[in-house]
């Protein structure tokens, strides 16, 4: 179950990384107000309900480290996307590429590991 949760987490997490480069942070954009829009329904569905054990039980044990994770996919293609537009445009002349991308893959494995402990939190901790 962890694993479907955590391929599930990576799918949004490449779309935001992908979809930052080519939209210049359009598209996580996007993908972070929906997932805002519908944690916050969640949480005023069960405010309303009177269920506010659910909250702390299902959703706030993973809830902050999946958000890191997927904040760090979109901050990343937000961030190579905009370097990529200034490259375009002649802003950029000189860029240390070995540097920018060394530490674009340790925020890439910073980010999946996130989202994997989310999915094992969300899997073995969380429960409503």
């Amino acid at each position: 179950y962890y694993g479907s949760i955590f391929l599930n987490n990576l799918d949004v997490g490449l779309l935001c990384l992908i979809g930052g480069l080519f939209t210049c942070g359009a598209i996580p954009i996007f993908v972070m107000c929906m997932n805002g829009y519908v944690v916050g329904n969640t949480i005023n569905s069960l405010i309303i309900k009177g269920n506010i054990e659910s909250l702390f039980t299902g959703l706030l044990p993973h809830f902050f480290i999946e958000l890191f994770g997927l904040l760090s996919f979109s901050v990343l293609g937000t961030f190579t996307g905009v370097i990529f537009l200034r490259f375009l445009q002649g802003e950029i002349r000189k860029v240390n590429y070995l540097k920018m991308i060394r530490e674009g893959f340790i925020m890439l494995f910073i980010a999946t590991s996130f989202l994997f402990l989310g999915a094992i939190i969300e899997d073995f901790v969380s429960w409503v």
